[in-house]
C-alpha cells in the first residue's frame, strides 16, 4: 500500500539520479564512434534515439549514423539552426 515518507531516497531510479552517459563530453561538437557493448548495452537504433533526446535536453541537434554492421554508432551534436 502506498505511503508517505518524509524524505526522498539518495539512491535509486528517477529523476533523480543523475546521467546514464557522459552526455556533456559526447555532445561537444566532435564526432563520436560508440560501440555497443563498450559504450552502451541497447540495441544501436535506440541509442540513437537516446542521444537525440539528450542532445534535445542541451538544446541541440544531433548527426546519427548507425554503422553498417549494426555495432556502433556515430554522433556530432551540432547547434540548433
Amino acid at each position: 500500500m502506498a505511503n508517505v515518507v518524509e524524505n526522498m531516497p539518495e539512491n535509486g531510479r528517477g529523476r533523480g539520479r543523475g546521467e546514464k552517459y557522459p552526455w556533456s563530453t559526447w555532445l561537444d561538437g566532435r564526432i563520436w564512434r560508440l560501440v555497443r557493448g563498450e559504450d552502451y548495452a541497447c540495441a544501436s537504433r535506440s541509442m540513437v534515439a537516446t542521444s537525440w533526446c539528450a542532445a534535445r535536453r542541451f538544446g541541440l541537434d544531433l548527426k546519427t549514423v548507425v554503422h553498417t554492421d549494426g555495432k556502433s554508432v556515430y554522433i556530432q551534436a551540432v547547434k540548433r539552426r
